[in-house]
């Protein structure tokens, strides 16, 4: 469905050819809990993965959904406006709309769990126009 990132990457082949890193996502963020009832509820018309970073002046497109308050900021890698937020705000678990992914800062990885499916299938389908 989405494409899914880990917080450590595994070699998955010690031969002569070029590594590739295997994704591991951590199933038991205990972080999750806090919010499940909260991912559940938020609307499909919420997820818009054309949004623009919220911060005043960023154009950023590389951006994620705080999934506690529906904030749209910019990744670490753009101007690091999520990053700040969290800091911020202590919410510490964002959607990607870039892959789809999930992360936690507490946990410093990525995460998956069967709550978080539905929103993934969401933006998946409205990131390539299958709804």
């Amino acid at each position: 469905l989405c494409s899914l990132s880990c917080s450590s990457p595994q070699p998955m082949s010690t031969s002569s050819q070029p590594t590739v890193f295997q994704v591991q996502l951590k199933e038991d963020c205990p972080h999750l809990t806090y919010i499940s009832d909260r991912i559940s509820q938020i609307p499909n018309e919420a997820i818009q993965p054309t949004t623009l970073c919220n911060v005043e002046g960023c154009n950023e497109t590389e951006n994620w959904h705080c999934l506690e308050c529906d904030q749209i900021s910019c990744s670490r890698f753009a101007e690091k406006h999520a990053l700040a937020h969290f800091e911020e705000t202590g919410h510490v678990i964002a959607l990607s709309y870039s892959d789809c992914s999930v992360w936690c800062y507490l946990c410093d990885s990525y995460i998956g769990h069967s709550d978080l499916q539905a929103i993934k299938r969401a933006l998946y389908n409205k990131k390539y126009h299958l709804q």
